[in-house]
């Protein structure tokens, strides 16, 4: 069995981090709140077309996700109202609000954004499941019948199937972070499944026998 590299995961980790603020940063300074929003409805709109009656559970427990972590975040922000109203009124602090209150109206729809995805990736698995389990099944039953033949399974494709199935779950982690995705954000999910399925059940055909 190959062991997991450590570089390969720090790399993924900070590669991960620095996106995170990339993102952070374009939601602060470049994204319009009015355009995010109708990309986000765009992209919920075509998970209804695409999903049909369902698409309303995935609503739902995209927005239960979301006033869990919202209710955490925001439980204290109202505390500060009547100092927030008087400042207000001092000319400079008055911007930094304003400023401060759009940011946080921004980071509370990439909350939900991310939240409403998690509900949409919950909903292909449970959906996709029993095909992901025959292809991985199948998988399975091709490293059988090979596994003592000599030349038909290879540590380095089984490592390259593995690099693989790791971009795409890196992929795949972006995908709920990154702000626009519009129509293609509904196919994004179950498409990148299926490949790191796909994926799944070729490096398990290439499995070497250590034993």
């Amino acid at each position: 069995m190959l062991k997991p590299d450590l570089k390969d995961y720090s790399l993924s980790h900070r590669a991960m981090v620095a996106v995170l603020m990339g993102s952070i940063a374009y939601m602060v300074f470049m994204i319009d709140m009015k355009e995010y929003t109708l990309s986000l409805n765009n992209e919920i709109n075509s998970s209804r077309e695409l999903i049909g009656p369902k698409a309303e559970d995935v609503i739902k427990r995209g927005m239960e996700y979301f006033s869990v972590v919202d209710s955490v975040l925001y439980h204290n922000t109202e505390t500060n109202s009547t100092f927030e109203n008087n400042a207000r009124d001092i000319k400079g602090l008055s911007n930094v609000l304003s400023f401060s209150d759009e940011l946080g109206a921004k980071f509370r729809l990439m909350i939900y954004q991310a939240a409403y995805r998690i509900s949409l990736l919950q909903y292909w698995v449970i959906v996709l499941m029993p095909a992901f389990l025959a292809i991985v099944y199948d998988g399975y039953n091709t490293w059988e019948t090979k596994k003592y033949e000599f030349g038909l399974t290879s540590e380095k494709r089984q490592k390259a199937w593995m690099q693989l199935i790791g971009f795409c779950v890196f992929f795949l982690n972006l995908y709920f972070i990154t702000p626009f995705s519009g129509g293609f954000g509904a196919l994004l999910p179950p498409t990148l499944m299926v490949i790191i399925v796909v994926l799944i059940r070729n490096a398990i055909t290439h499995i070497t026998k250590t034993w």
